[in-house]
């Protein structure tokens, strides 16, 4: 199961704006072998790039709206079966058919009056889609069925993080974290609030539910300064097991006990095994961090690309441990702006990068799937960013 991390590090360009009123044609151009037998021979063996799914008609999007030409409004976030994609287009609810392997079609969730963007974070085995949507400084969390005329608000929620197949929905009552109450939805009614561990903690983020019931997240507590510390939160993984079955347990920290230390979790993988990063800060450093059920012992640092000093794992596959996140380009000191790249875990604990759109700028990896197809977004040699799928990640990664 899927969950997003929500970032912006980097802005459109005006080129961008314009590059995006015309819709993405993909079309399939035969081979050429008199270029081919010119090429270096090291072009060969140069990865290829993801495949850039279709984009939405700008000129057909609600009324209101204006197209984001952000990463995270361009974004793959979650795979369902037969081809299924989802995530954003234009900063609009989107998903893709046909992406397994034919020609992609894009299809826009069908906004209700007033509401003009948003993302959908997640999808299950039947189709049923779920995440955030965004208007006028307000937020909400819904759930739509693959093909619907309309979707469901859910009740409380102003986002949506995941679902498994079961239906169980999870997310929170804010759209990003920092939230008061985790969540749980089925068939789109209300069904349980998340407790907490004691100690003071609050409720900060719901990442992710697994085929189990069991669901990941964070809560935090704040440690009172003295006279030779300041004030600091300190933001832990917690596991809810599945409803009633035992009360929710807080993991060990990724990191040191710092002012702005988070244990950052995003993804839950069948076995209950969790993964995410530790994070210092803006514009800071990011440690892909695992915790592995059941729990007996503290998480562990994952490895790092060759030739990067930060990275972080923002989803798991279900069964299979290979997993996806972003990873400072080799030689960056800092995440703003064109400094990141897709990374690529495979079964063994081995991370590699998958190859961007064009050299030297951005790609992030956000799902991935046992099979190794892995989604995202990448930026092209104009700036511009796309929904991208690397149809085999495990092959593609360097």
């Amino acid at each position: 199961m899927r969950r997003r991390q929500e970032r912006r590090w980097s802005g459109a360009t005006a080129g961008a704006v314009l590059a995006l009123l015309v819709p993405l044609a993909l079309v399939a151009q035969p081979a050429q072998p008199a270029q081919a037998a010119s090429r270096p021979a090291q072009a060969a063996s140069r990865p290829a790039p993801p495949r850039v799914l279709p984009g939405l008609d700008p000129v057909r999007l609600p009324a209101g709206t204006s197209p984001n030409t952000l990463e995270s409004g361009n974004a793959v976030r979650d795979f369902g079966v037969g081809g299924l994609a989802v995530g954003a287009s234009l900063g609009v609810p989107a998903y893709w058919t046909g992406s397994g392997g034919a020609r992609p079609v894009v299809h826009a969730v069908p906004l209700p009056a007033g509401w003009t963007g948003g993302v959908v974070n997640a999808v299950n085995a039947d189709g049923l889609m779920v995440g955030d949507l965004t208007g006028p400084g307000t937020y909400a969390a819904f759930a739509y069925h693959k093909g619907a005329k309309k979707l469901t608000l859910l009740p409380e929620g102003q986002s949506a993080e995941d679902v498994n197949d079961a239906g169980t929905v999870v997310g929170s009552d804010r759209p990003y974290e920092g939230g008061t109450t985790g969540l749980v939805w089925r068939a789109g009614a209300l069904v349980r609030r998340l407790p907490l561990p004691g100690d003071g903690a609050t409720f900060y983020h719901v990442a992710a539910i697994n085929e189990a019931g069991t669901i990941a997240g964070q809560a935090e507590r704040v440690v009172p300064g003295d006279g030779s510390a300041y004030e600091r939160w300190e933001n832990f993984p917690v596991v809810w097991p599945a409803e009633g079955s035992a009360p929710p347990l807080e993991l060990s920290r990724s990191g040191q006990a710092g002012l702005y230390d988070y244990s950052q979790v995003t993804d839950i993988d069948a076995a209950g095994n969790i993964v995410g990063y530790d994070w210092t800060g803006p514009w800071q450093e990011h440690t892909p961090w695992t915790w592995s059920a059941p729990y007996a012992t503290v998480g562990e640092a994952a490895s790092l690309p060759a030739g990067t000093t930060g990275a972080t794992l923002e989803a798991v596959a279900p069964t299979s441990g290979v997993a996806v996140g972003t990873a400072l380009a080799p030689g960056a000191v800092e995440w703003p702006y064109d400094t990141h790249q897709a990374l690529y875990r495979d079964a063994h604990g081995t991370s590699r990068l998958l190859p961007p759109l064009a050299e030297g700028r951005t790609a992030e990896a956000y799902a991935v799937t046992d099979a190794s197809r892995a989604g995202g977004t990448a930026r092209d040699g104009e700036g511009v960013a796309h929904a991208v799928v690397w149809r085999h990640a495990d092959r593609q990664a360097r």
